[in-house]
């Protein structure tokens, strides 16, 4: 990929293999949530859409061999996906601006990270990692909070804990992506 190289770039396959792991783990577990939303208590489907996206994008974005117009396509999905929750958290109430601001920046670090320029301005890779940071530490929060929040017993087969870890982990992985690119 020209500009940043997600792809393995020279890295050790057991690092590739890791991000792979990581990646399409928090896919499949966001993809868990959906397919069982009604059954989960707290559940958001914008979110799980969300990070069922940036999983699924991360995971073709580490892998070997992924043609360039398919990353090129991706960085025009993310776009757009991006354009989407920051217009929604314009629209939306208080208690939701900043969760789909959160989200739209995640959704803008992909679609830079997918369109790779060749020569972005120095300030753009580190100002994305912060705005990644800044998600994964939100992140943090909710797992912290979840710890304390008793749950029904029937409430889900997946803890709230889990999300929240795997997303952290994996928006973490890609504040040091975008930095070490």
């Amino acid at each position: 990929m020209p500009g940043m190289d997600m792809g393995t770039g020279g890295r050790s396959a057991a690092l590739v293999l890791a991000e792979l792991t990581l990646f399409w783990g928090v896919t499949l577990l966001h993809l868990i949530r959906l397919l069982f939303i009604t059954q989960l208590t707290r559940a958001d489907r914008a979110e799980d859409t969300a990070h069922l996206a940036m999983g699924t994008g991360m995971t073709l974005m580490v892998f070997p061999g992924v043609p360039v117009g398919v990353l090129h396509l991706s960085a025009v999905v993310f776009t757009l996906l991006a354009l989407v929750f920051f217009t929604l958290a314009g629209l939306g109430r208080a208690g939701r601006r900043c969760q789909n601001t959160a989200i739209g920046a995640g959704q803008a670090a992909m679609a830079y990270m997918f369109a790779a320029p060749a020569h972005p301005p120095t300030w753009l890779p580190p100002a994305l990692a912060g705005v990644l940071a800044v998600c994964a530490l939100i992140h943090a929060r909710r797992l912290i909070r979840t710890r304390h929040r008793r749950t029904a017993p029937d409430s889900s087969r997946i803890p709230p804990a889990v999300t929240h870890a795997g997303t952290l982990l994996a928006t973490a992985t890609m504040a040091w992506m975008v930095v070490a690119a």
